[in-house]
């Protein structure tokens, strides 16, 4: 497109034929009004050749279906830098990408961006970007801490900017390991810190199921005031997920969203506890649309008809089935019958407190 902003329609269709519900579309092109940069720190240090990567590829054979192939991590994270440089493009979000190491003039500049300078040269910065995911390979070691505080300086110039417009920065930060610049947990910790102040938001997106560096970003993000994310691969996440909240079906669009600093309360509790009724309606109008889900009934006073008309929307949406990471295939997003285990009359009486199995 020329100078004009981005095409909502082109959108529509683009994300719709990635299975993405109504709601999540708008969301997702609000968040970009919310979130006027995203900056991306991609691992190509050495430990990235470890194979306990997975690739998602469809599954051709069915509708919303998909396949996870095991990988390395940098195919992992090559293929989820790829989608998310075209879904910058398809959204005109500025995106900046920088690779933890220098990958050599032969693959290309370490840092490169996308819709940071207008929407004219959107398409070939695209290209560029998945090109240099492509020739680039893991090399070295982990120095995310000069990346951080580099990033740090960055925002803290456009806070006042984005704190009158009432605007984050999102940091997305791929990697397999903890960085390799400090001595310390607490070192790292303490760069972090300096972010507490600025309107950023942080998501760790780990390629590894690495148990260590799981609890190493767990319990960093204990430690952090400003809004944390640490990200698992799409499975492990689902996983979690399901332990607190497993009415939901947590499909690729929903990672996705997550993946990008999609920042949104409600979205942020998913995995950390059971929702209550209000918030499960929250949520629901968020995934199928606002206006959807305008006519459904109150949860709190009648959830029996509060699901009838959850049924009705996801059964209209084309969207409204798509593939379970954990039951392997394609079902919907919501499931009734596990909301009325959870949540419905025989439930109801511990509704509001705290469940211990």
């Amino acid at each position: 497109g020329g100078a004009a902003g981005p095409d909502n329609e082109t959108i529509f269709k683009q994300l719709r034929s990635q299975g993405f519900p109504k709601g999540l579309i708008e969301q997702l092109l609000l968040n970009t009004k919310a979130i006027p940069l995203r900056i991306w720190i991609v691992d190509n240090s050495g430990s990235m050749t470890y194979d306990d990567g997975q690739c998602i590829i469809d599954d051709k054979t069915i509708r919303n279906g998909l396949k996870l192939v095991p990988c390395t991590r940098w195919k992992e994270i090559v293929e989820t830098v790829q989608y998310h440089a075209r879904l910058s493009g398809l959204l005109q979000a500025a995106t900046i990408f920088r690779l933890l190491n220098d990958p050599g003039a032969a693959v290309g500049p370490q840092q490169f961006s996308i819709g940071v300078n207008g929407p004219a040269s959107i398409d070939g910065e695209v290209h560029e970007a998945v090109a240099i995911m492509k020739r680039a390979m893991p090399i070295s070691v982990t120095p995310l801490v000069r990346h951080m505080r580099e990033i740090c300086a960055q925002v803290k110039d456009m806070a006042p900017q984005l704190m009158k417009n009432g605007q984050k920065v999102a940091i997305i930060v791929a990697t397999d390991g903890s960085p390799s610049d400090v001595d310390s947990k607490q070192q790292f910790v303490d760069v972090l810190k300096e972010f507490d102040d600025l309107p950023v938001y942080i998501v760790f997106r780990l390629c590894t199921d690495n148990s260590s560096v799981v609890d190493y970003y767990g319990d960093i993000d204990k430690q952090l005031e400003s809004p944390v994310e640490v990200l698992d691969d799409f499975v492990a996440e689902a996983e979690e997920i399901v332990r607190v909240n497993p009415w939901l079906n947590y499909s690729l669009p929903l990672h996705r969203c997550r993946e990008l600093g999609f920042y949104h309360q409600t979205f942020d509790l998913i995995d950390e506890r059971r929702f209550l009724k209000d918030e499960i309606a929250t949520f629901c109008s968020l995934l199928l649309g606002e206006k959807e889900m305008l006519g459904a009934p109150d949860p709190l006073g009648d959830f029996e008809g509060f699901l009838e008309h959850v049924n009705l929307v996801t059964v209209r949406d084309e969207n409204g089935h798509q593939w379970n990471p954990i039951k392997k295939k394609v079902l919907p997003l919501i499931n009734d019958r596990e909301l009325r285990k959870s949540h419905g009359d025989a439930a109801a009486a511990g509704d509001g407190c705290c469940i211990v199995s």
